[in-house]
């Protein structure tokens, strides 16, 4: 007796466990108006900016994080992270990577991504944290409306702006979209029936 093991039934189970899911909007106001900008870079005095939000019932990986920007000539260094902390950014989490446009310059919006999976948890505060590297390096600009926009979506709760440690009214304009994380049973119950179906006996 040999038990053979077929792609095909498993891969389809797969590809339905994939399609369910489907990035959505956590939480950003990207499309406001433009007002303003916090300024980055050797002609400011920004060490950092960074906005905070406390996640729903849901956990979602993070796809990308997009920030409308001013990148002027293209040549400054804008590091964008996760943190934590209640009140304020405490703990970098994570570092996301720059996207290949940013050299071009020009004012637009550019998407951040992580380098591998990265799950905003349920109940959690999370700070999208954007500083200079160097600190006075070439200029950018982060955008911003005003305080009759604030950030808002189906997923997360909007909890503040923090310029340099201190509140900021300077509403940044971003937008996080992510992928619900699946339930632990839901996974479960996909692994169970791809395997059952792809199991043969001869």
């Amino acid at each position: 007796m040999r038990t053979a093991w077929t792609a095909g039934p498993m891969m389809a189970v797969l590809a339905f466990g994939t399609a369910a899911t489907q990035a959505e909007l956590i939480i950003g106001n990207l499309n406001a108006p433009q007002v303003s900008s916090t300024v980055f870079g050797g002609g400011s005095v920004s060490q950092f900016k960074a906005v905070g939000f406390t996640m729903g019932a849901d956990a979602y990986f993070v796809d990308r994080v997009t920030l409308a920007m001013d990148m002027q000539g293209g040549l400054g260094n804008p590091v964008v992270s996760i943190w934590s902390g209640a009140n304020a950014p405490q703990t970098e989490l994570a570092v996301l990577n720059n996207p290949a446009n940013l050299s071009g310059g020009g004012t637009g919006n550019f998407a951040f991504t992580p380098t591998g999976s990265f799950i905003l948890d349920s109940n959690t505060t999370y700070w999208i944290h954007v500083r200079s590297d160097p600190v006075d390096g070439a200029d950018f600009n982060w955008l911003s409306t005003d305080i009759s926009n604030p950030p808002s979506g189906p997923h997360a709760a909007f909890l503040g702006y923090n310029f340099n440690g201190s509140p900021s009214s300077f509403y940044n304009r971003f937008e996080i979209q992510g992928t619900l994380v699946p339930a632990p049973s839901g996974v479960a119950v996909l692994g169970m029936i791809g395997l059952a179906a792809s199991r043969r006996r001869r």
